[in-house]
């Protein structure tokens, strides 16, 4: 019995280097497995991630886009009707702006800014 070939279990059992080479070397597999699956579920969460912070980014932008055109929708509407109150106050002084401001009566009655005309139903915003 050579000293460096064999060893002695507790046992009694006599197990060669090779035995315990193998053991180690099929535990040791084992680990090397779970670390690539481990890193391999990482890297697609970190994927996961920047995808999902590129989305975020970029509906925080659309949503400021939306934004900015509503307050510019805002302020357009604001304008167009302060114009057209300083225009029916102006028609009450000159006949001439009350007739030109007729043809423009349904998009006033729109904007709220005249009483509907009798016999005609207020048009609804589409």
């Amino acid at each position: 019995m050579t000293p460096g070939k064999r060893a002695l279990d507790i046992s009694g059992e006599v197990v060669t280097l090779a035995d315990i080479m193998n053991k180690n070397i099929t535990l040791t597999g084992v680990l090397v497995v779970i670390l690539l699956l481990s890193a391999i579920a990482n890297l697609a969460l970190c994927v996961r991630y920047v995808r999902t912070v590129s989305a975020a980014q970029t509906v925080a932008q659309r949503l400021q886009t939306i934004r900015q055109f509503q307050t510019a929708v805002v302020l357009r509407k604001s304008l167009m009707q302060s114009i057209a109150n300083d225009a029916i106050e102006y028609s009450k002084k000159n006949s001439a702006m009350a007739a030109l401001l007729q043809q423009y009566n349904p998009l006033l009655e729109q904007l709220n800014l005249v009483k509907p005309q009798q016999g005609t139903a207020p048009r609804q915003n589409k």
